[in-house]
């Protein structure tokens, strides 16, 4: 991923036909290594009952702080799979407009001051951790009656 990230960035730069051709072709390369790597983990997974349960679970929800010094900043979430975890915000909006309770969740939070971002953030934790928990026990989801 960071080679084609790489081959991206140079392509904006490059201004010779020769070298942009080359660069597109590359490309291409890394996009269908990238598509046999990831039919080939999908297919390992499927092989494993385990493996199979446990593949949509991980969301990428890990905060990540690099104080230095006396500077403590803001913690970023970058660990986990960004696409997962991009997936999982509309899901945590409704959530948190619909579920009394993470609605209670977002407000406490934005209420003493958080961020509406990591109020939504702690949303999207709060629907992965009992995901974990079904798939930590080998529960199926059952919905509860009003």
């Amino acid at each position: 991923m960071r080679d084609r990230t790489a081959t991206i960035n140079r392509l904006k730069s490059l201004t010779i036909d020769l070298l942009k051709r080359h660069g597109r072709h590359r490309l291409r390369q890394i996009e269908v290594q990238i598509a046999s790597l990831d039919a080939a983990i999908a297919a390992l997974v499927a092989e494993n009952p385990h493996l199979s349960r446990r593949r949509d679970v991980l969301a990428g929800l890990a905060p990540i702080t690099r104080p230095s010094g006396t500077w403590r900043g803001r913690s970023v979430i970058q660990g986990g799979r960004a696409a997962l975890r991009q997936a999982r915000y509309m899901p945590a909006i409704v959530a948190m407009r619909f579920n009394p309770y993470l609605r209670r969740v977002y407000d406490r939070l934005t209420t003493i001051g958080k961020h509406a971002k990591v109020a939504i953030a702690v949303v999207m934790r709060k629907l992965i951790v009992p995901a974990n928990a079904r798939v930590r026990d080998y529960r199926l989801w059952t919905p509860k009656a009003a």
